[in-house]
């Protein structure tokens, strides 16, 4: 569907939403920016990852390892947000 876009901007995003006790809602979202690559590069990863350029890096997230993906990822991101959230306000 892309082979003759010029503009293969991208960007993986999760959004985790916290419910307290009291029914608070709390939204907590993390993005990770790429591109989309003209070609599958890696054999690590699932879905999207083979053909999502992480810029950074200059790999696809199926060439990263999963410990640095893991640290780097859009869900990363949001449970970092996450996590600054629950030491904060409940510890």
């Amino acid at each position: 569907m892309m082979k003759d876009k010029e503009n293969r901007k991208a960007y993986f995003r999760c959004v985790i939403v916290f419910i307290d006790s009291q029914s608070n809602e709390y939204i907590f979202d993390g993005e990770v920016l790429g591109e989309i690559t003209y070609e599958i590069l890696g054999n690590k990863g699932f879905g999207y990852d083979p053909i999502f350029l992480y810029k950074p890096l200059n790999k696809t997230f199926a060439q990263i390892d999963i410990e640095i993906k893991n640290q780097i990822s859009h869900r990363a991101n949001a449970l970092k947000k996450l996590k600054e959230f629950l030491i904060k306000n409940y510890l």
